[in-house]
């Protein structure tokens, strides 16, 4: 009876690893640490520079955003260059209208608009060309900055979008919000990095994005899990294998 007993707990503890696996192995609503490094790009839109930026995402003292760069949806606030401050980092793919109000804009430009940004994020992380990039810009800061458009002109706190960026934010704007949403979840590298408190000296840290790899600390927790799951099935086989045999303690 208590090779018995202890075979059944060996298999309930598997079956615990194995349910605890997906649940440590998830990362998002995590806290990241964003740093802002510097200008990336050197054209000006209004008063700030154009993303992307120079930057760094860290996960458990990891860098987890290989290409280090990281783009700005918030064009209200500023951040100087070596400035850290912690976020809170979601998987766009899994937004939804009941976790929208996670990040900075929530409700304000909703799921939809949420989509409308990723799109744009994505065509920057797809490009190289300066210019290219600023436009785009200049699209998601109006987006994320309430921004108005009369007789085809396009405007968000005093700046004026130029044809380009205009031509890309009609885009999208244009794009159906089944077929931004479908995309929306099948990108599973991009993420939102929303400040957590505020900055120093009243200074409001950014919401930004970024493509990042598996955060190395929820793996190596998986590895251990999997590691354990192992013995634990060790254990099973040999108390199963002395029971069979008539083997007593």
């Amino acid at each position: 009876m208590k090779m018995r007993a202890e075979g059944l707990a060996a298999t309930f503890g598997i079956l615990g690893l194995c349910f605890a696996i997906p649940v440590f192995g998830q990362s998002d609503g995590s806290t990241f640490t964003v740093t802002f490094s510097a200008a990336n790009n050197p054209v000006v839109v209004g008063d700030g520079y154009a993303d992307p930026y120079n930057g760094s995402v860290a996960y458990n003292g990891s860098t987890v955003n290989p290409n280090n760069l990281i783009v700005c949806d918030d064009y209200k606030d500023t951040v100087n260059a070596g400035k850290s401050w912690p976020a809170t980092g979601m998987e766009a793919s899994t937004l939804t209208t009941k976790n929208i109000d996670d990040t900075m804009f929530g409700s304000k430009i909703g799921l939809t608009g949420y989509a409308e940004v990723a799109d744009l994020v994505s065509q920057m992380f797809g490009t190289t060309n300066h210019q290219q990039q600023a436009d785009l810009s200049a699209a998601l800061w109006w987006i994320t900055s309430g921004g108005t458009v009369k007789n085809g002109i396009y405007t968000f706190a005093g700046v004026t979008l130029d044809k380009n960026a205009a031509a890309l934010l009609s885009a999208v704007l244009n794009t159906s919000s089944s077929t931004l949403l479908a995309a929306l979840a099948k990108d599973t590298s991009l993420w939102i990095l929303t400040p957590t408190g505020n900055g120093t000296n009243g200074q409001q840290p950014q919401e930004m994005w970024a493509t990042l790899s598996t955060p190395e600390g929820g793996a190596a927790f998986m590895f251990l899990l999997l590691a354990g799951a192992s013995c634990f099935g060790a254990m099973f086989f040999k108390y199963r294998s002395r029971l069979g045999s008539g083997e007593t303690a």
